[in-house]
Order: structure tokens, then C-alpha cells, then sequence
């Protein structure tokens, strides 16, 4: 389930109380709520799989070890974001890795109608598909499965936040410390990468 970019919730609020009380076990609960997060920024942004486990791991232990700092100005989700952003950010520079050099990515999640050039609840009802258009779109699925894939890390971690994270852009700017018209622009630019890549598979009529 999403977790969407917005402000603390009153069940946050109570259970961060809980946890700076001293009742440490109440972290679960965060655990259990934002641990899809920190794997998605953590897939994201580096490329080996077999970190993927150990840094959001990392990414939950300090956002535990930062609680006492969280002054509840912005959601939990864009806070967490950033602490995986940054943990990430630290293990890239320590191996020295480019993410976008492998295709180890995984993109599950992502829907098409979401994601494709020109998207905008157009897509063939599913009572009219045929079977020949719902190979077609498992077919655009894993296209563009494979073309986020191929996308820059700092892209593919806004396209993860925004579409798949349903994070708004002023969420997403805060998360990354970038400003908004900034994040307008990748996503411009990510969705574009996006379009020519696929156009060398699929005719544009395939993409609406």
C-alpha cells in the first residue's frame, strides 16, 4: 500500500509519543507501516540486490535513532525518504558504484496507465479487452518495467516517490532537499527518456 506524502497522522503522532516514552517495541508498528518505503528508495538507487536487505535495514535503524529530532514539520513518509535518500547517498560514495550501470532494478509496481506518454484514464475498459490487447499490454508492462530501469537513479528514485509512493511534488522536493521546479523537470524529463526508449518497441497509439 501507498504511503502517501502528507502530514503526521494522529496514529504516527501517538505512536512516536510511545516510542520517546521509552516504549521502544511501539517502533514495530513504524516498521511494519514504512518498510515498503525504505526498500522502494533503497531499490531505486542502488543497483546490487544484495544490499537491498541490509541498507533499509539501516535506513529503519536510523530513523530510530532519530526520532528525538522529528519536529513534525513535514509528513513521516517525506522525513523517512530523506533518510533513505541520504543512507543511500553514503553508500554510493563509499563503493564508488554507478546504480544505472546494472539491470538489477526492480520495478513492480509501476502501472502503465500511470506512467506511459499521454496517460490520462484512457486506457481500453476491461470489459472490451481482448486477448490479444491484454498480451499486448502485459507486453508494455515489462517494456516499461525495463525502461525505468535503464533511467538515472536520482529519476528513477522521484519516478518511485511520485508514482508509486504517491508523494506530491512539494513532498518529493522536501524529501530530496531539491526545489519544486526542479522535481517538475525530472519527472518532465524522466517521462520523456521514458517515451523514447519505448517508441523503439511500440507505435504511439500502443502508448495511449
Amino acid at each position: 500500500m501507498s504511503i502517501m506524502g502528507m502530514g503526521v497522522t494522529e496514529q504516527d503522532r501517538a505512536i512516536i509519543g510511545r516510542i520517546l516514552s521509552g516504549e521502544t517495541d511501539a517502533f514495530r508498528y513504524l516498521v511494519a507501516k514504512y518498510k515498503g518505503l525504505a526498500f522502494h528508495v533503497v531499490r531505486s538507487m542502488i543497483a546490487d540486490s544484495s544490499e537491498h536487505e541490509d541498507l533499509a535495514q539501516d535506513i529503519l535503524a536510523r530513523v530510530f535513532e532519530s526520532l528525538p529530532t522529528f519536529r513534525f514539520r513535514c509528513g513521516l513518509a517525506t522525513w523517512i525518504s530523506r533518510i533513505g535518500y541520504n543512507t543511500c547517498l553514503n553508500q554510493l560514495r563509499r563503493v564508488k558504484s554507478r546504480p544505472h550501470e546494472t539491470m538489477k532494478y526492480r520495478a513492480e509496481g509501476y502501472r502503465v496507465d500511470d506512467i506511459t506518454p499521454n496517460s490520462g484514464g484512457n486506457s481500453t475498459p476491461v470489459e472490451s479487452q481482448t486477448p490479444y490487447s491484454v498480451i499486448c499490454r502485459k507486453e508494455l508492462d515489462v517494456a516499461v518495467r525495463d525502461s525505468i530501469k535503464k533511467l538515472p537513479a536520482h529519476y528513477r528514485l522521484v519516478v518511485t516517490l511520485y508514482y508509486l509512493e504517491s508523494f506530491s511534488i512539494a513532498d518529493i522536493a522536501l524529501s530530496l532537499g531539491i526545489p519544486k521546479g526542479t522535481i517538475k523537470s525530472d519527472l518532465f524529463r524522466a517521462r520523456a527518456k521514458l517515451k523514447d526508449d519505448l517508441l523503439q518497441k511500440f507505435t504511439i497509439e500502443d502508448l495511449l
